[in-house]
């Protein structure tokens, strides 16, 4: 069973939050703040680590190699955490359970430039 854990992104601060259980990340990250909608942003993991042993959260970047290499981006659809590259989307468990994995590797966020705060 996977761990579930959540990370808050603040799109007017450009920030991360550590990874922590909803209730530790409302409690740190929002209890005494009054945040909208659009103010908040939770990222949810996927159970999975990068082949440097970083999690894998929703809204990450990453570069598979195999036979051939490709970048995704890590999205939750239909109750289950896929990587949607430029030709296709699959289920992350896939690309690591192919045949020809080799590694995959965090290279980034869909957010732009942010800091990852203790």
């Amino acid at each position: 069973m996977r761990e579930i854990k959540f990370r808050a992104y603040f799109p007017t601060e450009k920030r991360i939050t550590p990874a922590a259980t909803l209730h530790e990340l409302i409690n740190k990250s929002v209890k005494h703040k009054k945040v909208l909608q659009d103010e908040l942003i939770i990222l949810r993991y996927s159970g999975l680590n990068d082949s440097n042993g970083n999690e894998i959260y929703e809204g990450y970047e990453l570069l598979y190699l195999g036979t051939n290499m490709s970048s995704m981006v890590v999205k939750f659809i239909d109750g289950c955490f896929v990587g949607e590259g430029p030709f296709n989307t699959l289920p992350l468990k896939d690309y690591i359970n192919a045949d020809d994995f080799q590694s995959i590797e965090i290279t980034g966020t869909i957010y732009e430039t942010i800091t990852f705060t203790p």
